[in-house]
């Protein structure tokens, strides 16, 4: 969600910070993926790769596997559609609670 908001760079550096905290955790694997796709490109990864990081990642992962894509591309318009529908759903449950 950094490299969509602040850059690569910036996904970058919270990657190095987060592996220099945890050591040699079981979080390690997914920091790996996520540097290669900020490094490289997603369709750098291994299919088996890109399984991994959705099903531990989840939307996150779905979303950095579609970094670099224009917001028009099918796959990266559904994780906005998502993201919207529930972006609404939280306003709406906010002014109810109000």
């Amino acid at each position: 969600i950094i490299a969509e908001l602040r850059g690569k760079d910036a996904a970058l550096q919270l990657i190095d910070q987060i592996r220099n905290r945890n050591g040699a955790s079981t979080i390690t694997a997914d920091l790996d993926l996520l540097h290669t796709i900020y490094t490289s490109t997603p369709s750098a990864l291994a299919p088996e790769a890109r399984a991994q990081l959705q099903r531990r990642l989840g939307w996150a992962g779905d979303l950095a596997l579609t970094f670099g894509q224009p917001d028009t591309d099918p796959a990266r318009a559904a994780i906005f559609a998502n993201a919207s529908g529930l972006i609404v759903f939280l306003i709406l449950v906010g002014l109810g609670i109000l």
